[in-house]
């Protein structure tokens, strides 16, 4: 009998906000990327410090329907919000067919983010 050992997962891809038209090039390298395997796509986001509320989940809805535009089989795409970092930033994780998902990696903690009121406080 013989064993397969999966192999670690591989950053192929790290990128900062970019215009619409350069996310799409990106998706589209991960895509070509995974064209010749059976290999998994994990995609983790992160916001930035000061991202409005909800970004990193209206990134990863985006990104999971620009994926799946591209036909590649939703169970071979993992998009997760990351939590926060300074600055907003996305990863394109490749991992292997039986090999243990990508954890995200995020470098600042929500409670020590302030958000700004979004109504006036009341006078007593």
């Amino acid at each position: 009998a013989s064993v397969r050992v999966a192999g670690p997962a591989t950053l192929i891809d790290q990128f900062a906000e970019l215009a619409a038209d350069q996310e799409n090039q990106r998706v589209a390298g991960a895509v070509d990327n995974l064209s010749q395997s059976n290999d998994r796509l994990f995609v983790i986001v992160y916001a930035g410090r000061t991202s409005v509320r909800g970004y990193a989940n209206t990134a990863v809805r985006r990104l999971t329907a620009q994926f799946a535009k591209s036909e590649l089989p939703a169970s071979r795409v993992r998009a997760m919000d990351g939590g926060l970092r300074e600055q907003p930033a996305y990863e394109f994780w490749i991992v292997p067919e039986g090999a243990d998902a990508r954890r995200p990696t995020p470098t600042l903690d929500w409670k020590d983010i302030v958000s700004p009121r979004t109504t006036p406080a009341r006078k007593p």
